[in-house]
């Protein structure tokens, strides 16, 4: 029986026995099916967690992509709207200065002719008091020269005084 005993202890039948029965020693004391269940549904959680953010992060990839497809276009419209507002700008600015360029032709024409009539004014008036000192001048030298010129321009003063009418 010795010998029986020894072939036991010495095969690996014992030893695989012995390991079988503390396995299963540790898998009433541990409850091992509900451990390994709980591991596999956290395992099966975790993969579904990963799809969804996989689904999430495709979505927002998908969305920074047209975003991005868009910029150039609102880069455009920027610059486009930006050059209009300059072309605007710049046109205002040509019909402000073309408003007081004729503003100042209109004034700087008042102000000419105001000078002109001035100048003229004063030309004429001293044209005129020439011309009337040259008149009497003149006519002075003919009287001189001819007195019975002088009694005909006094008695034609009279007549005329005397047509008109002054006095009622």
């Amino acid at each position: 029986m010795d010998s029986i005993f020894l072939l036991i202890v010495k095969s690996n039948f014992f030893n695989f026995t012995i390991f079988l029965l503390i396995l299963i020693f540790i898998a009433k004391k541990f409850d091992l099916p509900n451990i390994l269940e709980d591991m596999k549904m956290n395992i099966v959680k975790k993969i579904e967690d990963s799809k969804v953010s996989r689904t999430l992060s495709d979505e927002e990839l998908s969305k920074a992509e047209n975003s991005v497809a868009k910029l150039g276009d609102e880069v455009e419209e920027i610059i486009s709207d930006a050059n209009k507002s300059a072309k605007n700008f710049v046109s205002n600015i040509e019909i402000s200065t073309k408003l007081k360029i004729k503003n100042i032709e209109k004034n700087t024409k008042r102000l000419i002719e105001a000078q002109e009539s001035n100048i003229n004014s004063k030309l004429t008036s001293k044209q005129g008091q020439a011309s009337v000192k040259l008149a009497k001048d003149h006519i002075r030298s003919v009287i001189n020269s001819n007195p019975n010129l002088h009694n005909k321009f006094i008695e034609e003063s009279i007549k005329d005084i005397e047509e008109s009418k002054l006095w009622d």
